[in-house]
């Protein structure tokens, strides 16, 4: 019956989102008259989100087709696959086994060895076989009446609960039958349990990990099939001990001052500088030379870990001295007891983060009472956002060079290094990878949405990294648009996107308050407006970004833009106006006059 119900409202809810209209859609301050509790005018939610769904699809109608084609679907294969295990149905046993294990108990006490026999055949048999096939086939036969497809399921749901009740008389008859056909009772409960393993491990079969509603999806889209695992133990022993090992781990490193061997290079670990995830970064020393370094400490809990590590290493291994990227000086990998742990070696760069520079300049300006909601504008001085634009567009165009992409471009991966220079670091997202999506089948967009997921910090991802259905070409340009996010910081002391949603970066929708116009030239804010364009084809290349900035500040005159490159990806969604402002984080009020007309189709026609 519950299986039935989960079905009904399921049908329901597919129901709803095939009818869905956004005419017919409504918010809580359409009820209320869009006046709050004090009678003031409030603007409507519903008007904000239609404009947002037309800057993504294009078209209110595009927009409704969306959601009441490609999201129902979607929605109804995810829910309407089959949901257990073969594990599951065992741990729904675990419970009644234990009185059983009572009266077991008592026979061993009364060496009473063939009652014990006897009932140690009976747990196995009703325990391990026939009550999880039962369950196992029950829950089949709901899910393939609920897939039929007709007009009238009444009289199946009928005929499937008596194939139910049916089911559950098999097992005693053939428990009877067998003490009929042997007097002796050990021998009966063995032969009921020789006969109750082929159901059992049909079952198991039929439970596997791989869903039953994968099989009306193309091969592509079928989830892997594994293994299913008898009992919870099995499947949660190894990571708790993997769990054991990493807090020991943890804890162990945060408290010792090793000195050990990386590289052939015999250095000494000092005080902690960092810590975050399984990741932990140390002062230290070359014990020979006495060269100050960083020592970077990864534990490394699975087999993935171990892969990615390795393969920071061969990236790591590649690059060479660059003044602008922080300088890698050798690594290894340990075992350690049940885990292993990667070590690296970089140059110290002992001045901080540019993160830390910003909050120390947000705090110098409010001892000086100076109102820092919504913006601490200005922040760094313009030389100063110059040095940090020009070193970081140096370090991504000799990656480019290299054919390799940062992933992870942020604040907290630029620190000034003792010679005065910002140097970009941390290359564990780096990767070698790019993605051109524009024909892309479904499986390719979740495998780079996948592959960002594991390395893109959130509020600096581009549009194409926020939204792979976009089918944009993921590339160097999404580098430069998270650099953009760390210009748009040094001037104004807050993130243009903030982390409660993605909506801001998909449309590239940012505010850029009045006093950066008056304390910034010219120059750097149309750099900053190029960094942050939505289209990847409009953001500057590192290379010409690198020599603009760097003839700048020789006092030459910029170099005239050239003409934004075509792409070749036609957009699935439109692009917004990039006039089009974001309101401001506090207090939030939507100005509707500053939003771009809505486009009935992606080309405006």
């Amino acid at each position: 019956m519950l299986i039935f119900d989960f079905y009904s409202k399921l049908d329901v809810l597919d129901a709803r989102l095939r009818q869905f209209s956004l005419t017919n859609a409504t918010c809580t301050c359409c009820s209320t008259g869009h006046t709050d509790r004090e009678g003031k005018v409030i603007h409507c939610d519903r008007k904000i989100i239609i404009q947002c769904l037309c800057q993504w699809f294009g078209s209110e109608a595009a927009s409704e087709a969306n959601i009441s084609s490609t999201v129902a679907d979607s929605l109804r294969d995810k829910l309407s696959r089959f949901p257990f295990q073969y594990w599951m149905f065992l741990s729904f046993t675990v419970p009644l086994v234990w009185a059983f294990m009572d009266q077991l108990a008592a026979r061993i006490r009364d060496e009473a060895w063939e009652e014990a026999g006897a009932l140690c055949f009976d747990i196995l048999s009703r325990f391990f076989n026939v009550l999880p096939a039962v369950f196992a086939f029950t829950v089949t036969m709901v899910h393939a009446v609920q897939r039929v497809r007709c007009s009238r399921k009444a009289p199946l749901r009928w005929l499937c609960r008596a194939a139910v009740a049916l089911l559950h008389l098999l097992p005693p008859l053939g428990s009877q039958l067998c003490n009929t056909l042997l007097e002796n009772r050990l021998q009966s409960e063995a032969l009921f349990f020789a006969l109750t393993i082929i159901p059992a491990l049909a079952a198991w079969r039929l439970c596997g990990r791989e869903a039953k509603g994968a099989k009306a999806l193309p091969q592509h889209q079928q989830q892997p099939r594994a293994r299913p695992r008898w009992g919870t133990f099995g499947r949660t022993a190894p990571m708790l001990l993997r769990m054991q090992w990493l807090l020991g781990k943890a804890q162990e490193l945060k408290e010792a001052s090793p000195s050990f061997v990386v590289a052939g290079r015999r250095v000494q670990q000092r005080k902690l500088l960092a810590d975050g995830g399984f990741a932990y970064v140390f002062a230290g020393l070359d014990a020979d030379t006495g060269e100050r370094l960083a020592i970077r400490r990864v534990l490394l809990q699975d087999k993935e870990a171990l892969a990615k590590a390795k393969v920071e290493i061969e990236l790591l291994s590649g690059l060479c001295d660059h003044p602008h990227v922080v300088r890698f000086q050798g690594a290894e990998i340990f075992q350690r007891g049940a885990g292993a742990e990667a070590v690296y070696i970089f140059e110290l760069c002992p001045n901080g983060t540019l993160l830390a520079h910003i909050e120390a300049h947000k705090d110098q300006a409010k001892a000086q009472g100076r109102e820092l909601l919504p913006y601490c504008c200005p922040c760094l001085e313009e030389k100063d956002i110059l040095d940090v634009l020009g070193a970081t567009a140096q370090a991504l165009a000799y990656l480019t060079r290299l054919g390799m992409i940062h992933y992870d471009v942020k604040s907290e991966n630029l620190l000034l290094g003792n010679d005065g220079l910002w140097k970009l670091g941390d290359f564990g997202s780096a990767s070698e990878h790019s993605f051109d999506l524009e024909k892309a089948e479904k499986k390719a967009l979740l495998e780079a949405q996948e592959f960002i997921h594991g390395r893109c910090t959130p509020m600096y991802r581009a549009p194409e990294l926020a939204d792979v259905y976009l089918r944009w070409k993921i590339g160097p340009k999404v580098d430069i648009f998270a650099l953009g996010c760390i210009i748009f910081a040094t001037m104004t002391g807050q993130h243009p996107f903030p982390m409660e949603s993605t909506c801001g970066n998909i449309t590239a929708s940012y505010r850029l308050p009045p006093e950066a116009t008056e304390c910034y030239s010219s120059v750097l804010l149309g750099w900053l407006r190029g960094l942050l364009a939505r289209l990847p084809a409009e953001r500057p290349s590192a290379v010409r970004l690198a020599a603009e900035v760097e003839r700048f500040k020789l006092g030459e005159p910029p170099a005239p833009a050239p003409a934004p490159a075509t792409s070749s990806a036609r957009p699935t969604k439109a692009a917004p106006a990039q006039t089009m402002a974001a309101p401001d984080a506090s207090p939030w009020q939507a100005d509707f006059a500053t939003f771009s007309p809505v486009q009935d189709s992606v080309n405006g026609e």
